[in-house]
C-alpha cells in the first residue's frame, strides 16, 4: 500500500492521543485508589489503551518506514 505524509501525520497524531489518554487514566487510577475505591476495571481500561497505543505506534513505524523506502527508490531512480 502506498503511504502519504498526511497518512504518518495521522499516525503520529493517533500516537500523541495514546499517551494522553493513558496519562489521563493512569492520573484517574492513583485518584481512585487515593480514595480507596475499587481500580479493576480503570486498570483494565488502562491496559486496552496501552494495547491501543502499541498498534498505534506500529503503524506509524510501518509508514514511516515505507516513506523512508518510497523516498530512497525514487532517488535512486533519479540518479
Amino acid at each position: 500500500m502506498a503511504y502519504s505524509f498526511k497518512d504518518l501525520e495521522l499516525s503520529r497524531r493517533r500516537v500523541t492521543e495514546d499517551r494522553n489518554r493513558i496519562a489521563a487514566q493512569e492520573a484517574h487510577i492513583a485518584g481512585i485508589s487515593l480514595r480507596g475505591e475499587p481500580s479493576s476495571l480503570a486498570t483494565e481500561q488502562l491496559v486496552d489503551f496501552n494495547q491501543q497505543l502499541r498498534a498505534h505506534t506500529f503503524e506509524c513505524d510501518l509508514i514511516a518506514a515505507a516513506l523512508r523506502a518510497d523516498r530512497a527508490h525514487l532517488e535512486d531512480l533519479a540518479e
